[in-house]
């Protein structure tokens, strides 16, 4: 009986046939379920925890329970490493520590301001880890003020999520209304500003926008806005 097997090497011509590899990940194109439009901003919060010490209060931090990786230049975060991810009631998702800082600087702390300025957050609810399309994610409704002392509780909603698959991970928002004064938007590695946010001012009412990084690293971040993750 003739050998029968694998031939391996070259073909042809003397060259190695190529090997298909999976998809680098690409800090420059949108990732998967990454859509362009405005996802709409589901506020529901049933089955959600609301996170106690932030209700209401102004110009405090408070741990966020992140129990699936998330890194952020160089560092994991997720899963409470490294001290974890916080929530800064003035609008920051801060990372390593407490820290209630007003007005952001680079070097305040690392951190994503999104519309950071002197807020009060008047509800934060969070869900558990949810799975899907080989994603994990973490749902967020925050309810907040566009003044720490404006009186006027609520005035601003919106439906944020954290995601990781282990090549791509996102944070997006869903603005259902917006804050009438804008404040800072942008990402901080505790050192420098990055210039993610370039060319943004503020979210507007009904629309949402996703950043975009490397799961690896949580180093190349990329802001898609005017897109939301269709999950």
């Amino acid at each position: 009986m003739p050998f029968q097997g694998l031939i391996s090497g070259s073909m042809g011509y003397g060259r190695a046939q190529p090997q298909q590899q999976s998809t680098p990940f690409d800090s420059n194109t949108p990732g998967p379920f990454v859509t362009a439009g405005n996802g709409a901003a589901n506020l529901n919060t049933a089955g959600m925890t609301s996170l106690a010490a932030v209700a209401g209060q102004d110009d405090i931090s408070a741990q966020l329970t992140v129990a699936m990786p998330y890194a952020f230049f160089a560092k994991q975060y997720g899963n409470n490493s490294n001290g974890g991810i916080w929530w800064n009631t003035n609008q920051v998702f801060v990372f390593g520590s407490s820290n209630a800082t007003i007005n952001w600087l680079s070097n305040t702390a690392p951190g994503i301001c999104i519309a950071n300025t002197d807020r009060r957050t008047n509800t934060l609810y969070y869900s558990g880890v949810n799975t899907g399309s080989g994603f994990s994610n973490i749902n967020y409704v925050v309810f907040y003020q566009n003044n720490y002392n404006d009186g006027i509780p609520n005035a601003v909603k919106w439906q944020m999520r954290l995601f990781t698959n282990g090549l791509y991970q996102y944070l997006e928002v869903r603005a259902s209304t917006a804050p009438t004064t804008a404040g800072l938007y942008t990402i901080t590695n505790g050192t420098t500003f990055q210039n993610t946010f370039s060319g943004f001012t503020n979210v507007t009412a009904g629309s949402s926008f996703v950043l975009q990084a490397d799961a690896a690293t949580g180093t190349f971040w990329k802001l898609f806005n005017n897109y939301y993750v269709n999950l």
